[in-house]
């Protein structure tokens, strides 16, 4: 890779992080509506892929209810996906082999060729 970043004049690694990729499907939004919304870093607020509510399956929800005492609102969530339209299946079973491929006109057959010479022409 150093030789392609020189030839180049670039900065091109092969490693990356994968940050940016796990808070883009972080999509559910949770907000502390206790006093621990006004303290960085979080400030109260929890980011989620799956749409659950923090509680107490999580291992810092006891002390967080301990210190702050608030609850939890939703307060953003991705948007309905609108309703699939009804697929129409294709009865495959009812083709032949025969119906995928062009049917080519009949051709008339060539005239015979002398591909034979007569020994007297030598």
């Amino acid at each position: 890779m150093a030789l392609v970043n020189v030839a180049c004049g670039r900065h091109v690694t092969v490693y990356h992080n994968f940050h940016d990729e796990v808070d883009h499907y972080r999509v559910h939004w949770w907000k502390c509506n206790g006093p621990c919304c006004k303290f960085p870093p979080f400030y109260g607020i929890v980011k989620r892929a799956q749409n659950r509510p923090p509680g107490p399956s999580d291992p810092w929800f006891t002390q967080h209810a301990k210190t702050c005492g608030g609850t939890f609102e939703k307060i953003r969530e991705p948007e309905p996906r609108p309703a699939d339209k009804k697929k129409r299946k294709v009865d495959v079973t009812t083709r032949a082999i025969t119906d995928f491929f062009q049917k080519q006109p009949a051709q008339a057959t060539p005239p015979p060729t002398t591909a034979t010479k007569d020994k007297s022409e030598k």
